[in-house]
């Protein structure tokens, strides 16, 4: 049997194209591996908190994220971005997928092969 443990975090950020500035709620769900579920949430939640939330919240993602200047800011290419700095965070659980949602409206997962 599997079992998996999905965590959610909500985050608002913005972002500059062209002359306008989009601001939006997102929200990121975190699916794991949770065979050793031992205060696995505990952990999940500050790792990914530390290594991501916290550097995207309340931000300018193309100017004040690091990792994210000179990207196109959109779904997809913020959510492999994400997958990379996840994985390594919370490594060695194993991370089964990452479903990015903006403002209620859309969802992108990305999941494991």
């Amino acid at each position: 049997m599997r079992v998996q443990l999905t965590k959610r975090f909500c985050f608002s950020a913005s972002y500059s194209e062209g002359a306008r500035v989009h601001a939006h709620n997102y929200t990121l769900n975190v699916t794991v591996d949770a065979s050793d579920a031992d205060g696995l949430e505990e952990r999940l939640t500050r790792q990914v908190r530390e290594a991501l939330i916290d550097k995207v919240h309340s931000r300018d993602l193309g100017l004040h994220v690091d990792f994210l200047k000179g990207s196109t800011i959109n779904e997809l290419n913020l959510t492999t971005v994400f997958w990379g700095i996840v994985k390594k965070a919370i490594s060695p659980v194993k991370l089964l997928s990452l479903t990015l949602e903006k403002d209620s409206h859309s969802q992108l997962t990305l999941s494991q092969d």
